[in-house]
């Protein structure tokens, strides 16, 4: 539902991305990856329904999960999320990143310093990329 799909991505950085979130590797994540993005979650398994809906999986598909054992909700939600069992589209892939952006995030389970140390296991190596909107030239005036 695409409706649900921008409500969701509307609240979920209503303060915007941290800093640290821009040096994360945005590569694609696959299945293989599973028990390392479970290890990196472990602290904040409690939060795996709200960080299904954050990542974008829908609440039908998450609500079968909900039978008490937090960890093996947490790994459905995993398996979900990197088996692409929602609209990548509008949520984006699974990578390092988004994950960081939801285990920061108030909707996720709203854990920056958690957040923040996945990012700094998963940092790239290149830099993003930054818009230049304007130059300078050698005299130091702003050149459009």
């Amino acid at each position: 539902d695409p409706a649900y799909a921008e409500k969701v991505a509307s609240y979920a950085f209503l303060e915007g991305v941290p800093e640290f979130c821009t040096r994360v590797d945005e590569k694609s994540l696959g299945t293989k990856i599973s028990n390392e993005v479970l290890r990196a979650l472990e602290p904040v398994a409690h939060n795996w329904m709200e960080m299904g809906i954050c990542l974008g999986i829908s609440y039908d598909l998450l609500e079968p999960f909900d039978q008490g054992d937090p960890q093996a909700s947490l790994a459905a939600v995993v398996q979900l999320w990197l088996g692409a069992r929602y609209d990548s589209t509008a949520f984006g892939r699974p990578s390092w990143r988004k994950l960081v952006e939801v285990v920061g995030a108030r909707c996720g389970a709203s854990n920056p310093s958690l957040a923040e140390s996945i990012a700094k296991q998963h940092e790239t190596t290149t830099p993003p990329a930054q818009p230049n909107h304007q130059e300078q030239s050698q005299t130091g005036s702003v050149v459009l």
